[in-house]
């Protein structure tokens, strides 16, 4: 299920929460990293995209 919706220019954002809504604590935890994991990536590559300005 779609919880929220975000627009950033011409990109929508949908979060849907189907992947952990049903799941111990134990099973979301490695889903839960993974998107931290992806989140961080995405702020390292904006820094040094910044930088190379």
């Amino acid at each position: 299920m779609i919880v929220e919706e975000h627009h950033i220019g011409k990109t929508t954002i949908y979060i849907d929460d189907s992947c952990v809504r049903y799941k111990t604590p134990e099973d979301a935890k490695p889903v839960m990293e993974r998107i931290y994991r992806i989140y961080k990536e995405s702020e390292i590559r904006k820094m040094l995209k910044e930088q190379e300005k």
